[in-house]
């Protein structure tokens, strides 16, 4: 897939799939990559790899801006992936605004998604997202856990 451009006036992710609605809107970016779907005639397996570079995007938690990242979907069709996918965010805002943050993730089966860390540099510290799980299939409170380490004041 040689690209597909998202802008927060236009084309929207949820004009793909409804899965997207609530969780993800205004996305201001491209997405490229490619997928495989293989079927020997018992079984359908399928995997993929897509990236952005510098989208923007308005989250549950806050407005996102310069995310960067690969995924590599081992179950495309279920939209699964193994532990330890990364992100890249240039700047998140879920209520103070932090920037040039790490985030670590894995999407499991039932559209639920692991955060194993998430990491920003912190008024001379760190601000920690620790690990939790939440579910994008139904609506739910959608609970994080942040701790600052070290912080300088």
């Amino acid at each position: 897939m040689p690209g597909i451009r998202f802008a927060a006036t236009g084309f929207q992710p949820d004009n793909l799939t409804p899965l997207t609605e609530g969780v993800i809107a205004l996305v201001d970016g491209s997405v490229q990559g490619q997928g495989r779907i293989d079927w020997n005639g018992t079984k359908v397996t399928s995997t993929g790899d897509f990236s952005t570079d510098g989208t923007a995007l308005a989250a549950a938690f806050g407005p996102i801006a310069g995310l960067k990242g690969t995924i590599h979907f081992t179950d495309l069709l279920g939209l699964e992936t193994a532990p330890g996918q990364t992100l890249s965010l240039g700047s998140v805002n879920p209520g103070i605004l932090v920037e040039n943050g790490t985030l670590h993730y894995q999407l499991l089966p039932g559209q639920l998604v692991k955060i194993e860390r998430g990491e920003w540099p912190f008024m001379g510290g760190t601000l920690v997202l620790r690990e939790t799980i939440l579910n994008l299939g139904k609506p739910s409170a959608k609970r994080l856990t942040f701790e600052v380490d070290a912080l300088n004041a």
